[in-house]
């Protein structure tokens, strides 16, 4: 370890903000003497890509610089990887690379201290964003180029160790759902004969014995009993509707049709249900987690009422029809999950730890302590 001395962030590295080309001249297709126009989105997806009329007025920049986000929602994101004019939501960053590494650079800006800094610009509103005299106030630790490279080499792996596990837990996360299909879709054996049956006849439903809790009544009631709504827990209250393992089903919302959470999960020991949520007690001709796996597998929009507001009522709910496969085999798909859940636990673990690592290092790294 070398002892860094801190220096100023802009006797080390230049900003310089975008331009705003008017909206009317952008056009969605490239085209020959347009440029793609960079824009926060564009750093997620690829299919908002603008162009603009290629001027010496732009500022650009190239796939190897690196840019914070300026103003909003993303005040402090760092960004690269996209060449192209950028708008005034970004900003480029033009570091001294004969004294600065580019690596290490990236890792100081997404570490806490500058981030932190960033976020909190004298408790101005994030709309507000930064400028570049704020950027006189924080100083970045610089020990020699070579020492440089090593740390962002070190961070490098710990950062790469993570993302790795973190995929990995995504993928296992949806894998209840492929064994589901591989098991219970149209090319499993027998899948023909498996009588198709209602859902109102496979569960008891339970609607009648929720109560909805204002905010201002679950302030006054705070506890460690889960309160559920339509996409999961959403508070904590101190007393209990529910006992026991059950089935909850999202009643309202757009989640219905955009399914970007689950819309039914289970529920279990004491827990309370508002009136968001349909509660469902299988009746023993079928297991919970088939039921449970089923909903997410299916097309709702038959079932949903309303465009402004999605509804899915219980009438619609108990006519969802369930081809039933015999109750062994549901067994068998929930030792499958099981077995699932104990190596997501293993991996969530392992995901913390390199989380956890990746914290130390990036801290103690920009303390000159690495």
């Amino acid at each position: 370890m070398t002892t860094a001395q801190f220096v100023q962030f802009l006797d080390i590295c230049d900003i310089q903000g975008g331009t705003q080309p008017p909206k009317s001249t952008f056009i969605e297709e490239p085209n020959e003497g347009y440029v793609r126009l960079l824009q926060i989105q564009d750093f997620k997806t690829d299919k908002k890509a603008v162009y603009v009329p290629d001027k010496q007025t732009l500022k650009k920049c190239t796939a190897d610089d690196i840019m914070i986000a300026r103003y909003g929602a993303s005040l402090g994101k760092i960004l690269s990887g996209l060449e192209g004019a950028y708008n005034v939501a970004l900003v480029k960053t033009i570091p001294d690379l004969e004294r600065l590494d580019r690596a290490y650079f990236a890792h100081f800006l997404r570490a806490d201290a500058f981030q932190s800094f960033i976020l909190n610009l004298g408790g101005r509103a994030a709309q507000a964003g930064f400028n570049k005299a704020d950027l006189e106030r924080i100083t970045i630790p610089l020990p020699p180029l070579e020492e440089q490279k090593r740390i962002a080499g070190i961070l490098d792996q710990a950062d790469t160790l993570r993302r790795l596990r973190t995929r990995a837990l995504d993928k296992l996360n949806t894998l209840g759902q492929a064994i589901f299909h591989e098991m219970f879709g149209p090319r499993a054996q027998d899948w023909e004969s498996w009588p198709i049956v209602p859902l109102g006849e496979l569960a008891e439903n339970l609607d009648g014995k929720r109560i909805p809790l204002k905010k201002a009544d679950r302030e006054k009631r705070k506890g460690n009993v889960p309160y559920y709504g339509a996409s999961g827990i959403i508070d904590f209250v101190d007393e209990f509707l529910f006992e026991g393992t059950h089935l909850l089903v999202g009643e309202d919302g757009a989640n219905l049709l955009a399914r970007s959470s689950p819309i039914a999960f289970t529920a279990e020991g004491k827990f309370w249900v508002n009136n968001h949520a349909h509660v469902l007690r299988p009746n023993g001709r079928s297991e919970l987690r088939f039921l449970q796996y089923h909903l997410e597998s299916i097309d709702l929009k038959p079932f949903v009422t309303g465009s402004a507001q999605p509804k899915l009522n219980q009438k619609q709910l108990n006519r969802i029809p369930v081809r039933l496969p015999p109750k062994s085999l549901q067994k068998k798909f929930v030792a499958a999950l099981d077995q699932r859940r104990s190596i997501i636990g293993t991996q969530a673990g392992l995901l913390s730890q390199s989380e956890k690592l990746f914290a130390s290092l990036q801290h103690r790294a920009f303390r000159g302590e690495l």
